[in-house]
């Protein structure tokens, strides 16, 4: 097996925990695209609960970005422009919604009703 047919699917991790015929251990482009359908549902909605799912799947998406960068610079040892502009996508991804949850949480805590004795 290639080097980079090892890290292709499942992150080249799922095949250890699953095995390599493991349902589970799909092509990283199919759970990246995905992962960009389920971003983009979460991301027309305006309601709190919404929007913390998508941040924290912002988060798991940039900690995932941080390993398979790590895995193309230092065990395959390539230069991919595609990889390259996802990672950036996704920090990007992250900016905006912790732009918009902050946002939420600001006008969340400025519009508490009033409370009548």
């Amino acid at each position: 097996m290639h080097i980079i047919d090892r890290y292709a699917k499942g992150f080249g991790i799922v095949r250890y925990i699953f095995g390599e015929d493991s349902a589970f251990n799909v092509p990283n482009g199919l759970t990246g695209m995905l992962f960009y359908i389920l971003s983009f549902m979460l991301s027309c909605s305006d309601k709190q609960k919404v929007v913390n799912v998508h941040y924290y799947l912002a988060i798991a998406s940039n900690i995932s970005t941080f390993y398979l960068a790590s895995v193309l610079v230092f065990i395959v040892r390539e230069l991919c422009l595609v990889c390259l502009t996802t990672y950036f996508i996704n920090a990007i991804s992250l900016l905006c919604v912790s732009s918009k949850r902050r946002q939420l949480l600001s006008l969340s805590t400025h519009h508490k009703p009033c409370k009548t004795d």
